[in-house]
């Protein structure tokens, strides 16, 4: 029995000290799991609304480096462009594929030149359009040289440069600020974990007015046209 209560309390005595760690460090572990509140909206706006809540509110989860996303992504712009800001909020929410090598730092680039183009055109609305739709077009066109096979052998500081080059060509952004921008991944990280919040875990993605979207198959805008129309009269009856 003397054995017995010493193994009985030598047990309780382990069990007390590990309830003990639980509690003093918990805080710092569930803390550091949770994802931070983002400062703002998440996602890029296409184009700027004279109204803080247009009709219709079309979102897209998109990985610029994905061969689908560059399909889709001519009638996405045709569709914002037909029904204008007013009445259509088109948000582009990056959300890079793991299985994409390249796609990450892609998104990173996109979101450099994002915080960037306010400071060099003053204002959005004095620069007109955000200059990040242009540097993802010129990805979105640019796709293969970025793709896995095309990079297999080149570095990360060379793929970087690669990037930079095209941003420089396509929006004017000095090389060694858009690399710099690169060491600043937390927004790329938390448009991720937006996009996983939301249940996605392909691209394109779509939501409509805050719910999942299944757009026609078709790249033509007229049939996209069908679906949207009965839904913006509704919206404003």
């Amino acid at each position: 029995h003397f054995f017995a209560d010493v193994m009985l309390a030598s047990r309780s005595m382990a069990f007390g000290l590990l309830l003990l760690v639980f509690f003093v460090f918990s805080p710092w572990l569930f803390a550091s799991s949770v994802t931070l509140t983002p400062r703002r909206p998440q996602g890029l706006v296409f184009s700027l609304s004279e109204t803080p809540y247009p009709p219709l509110k079309l979102e897209v989860f998109f990985d610029p480096l994905c061969p689908f996303c560059a399909e889709r992504w001519p009638v996405i712009k045709a569709i914002a462009g037909h029904y204008g800001g007013n009445t259509l909020e088109l948000r582009v929410h990056l959300f890079p594929l793991p299985y994409h090598r390249n796609a990450f730092l892609a998104s990173q680039g996109v979101l450099v030149v994002h915080r960037w183009w306010p400071t060099a055109r003053g204002s959005l609305k004095q620069g007109g359009p955000d200059g990040a739709f242009s540097f993802l077009d010129a990805v979105v066109a640019n796709q293969p040289p970025f793709w896995n096979q095309a990079t297999a052998n080149r570095t990360y500081t060379e793929i970087a440069d690669q990037f930079a080059q095209l941003a420089a060509k396509s929006v004017g952004i000095p090389t060694e600020t858009f690399l710099r921008g690169l060491l600043d991944d937390k927004d790329a990280r938390l448009a991720w974990k937006y996009g996983c919040s939301r249940a996605v875990f392909g691209t394109p993605s779509f939501m409509l007015n805050d719910m999942p979207f299944d757009p026609p198959e078709s790249d033509a805008p007229e049939d996209w046209i069908k679906i949207l129309d009965p839904l913006l009269k509704q919206a404003s009856a």
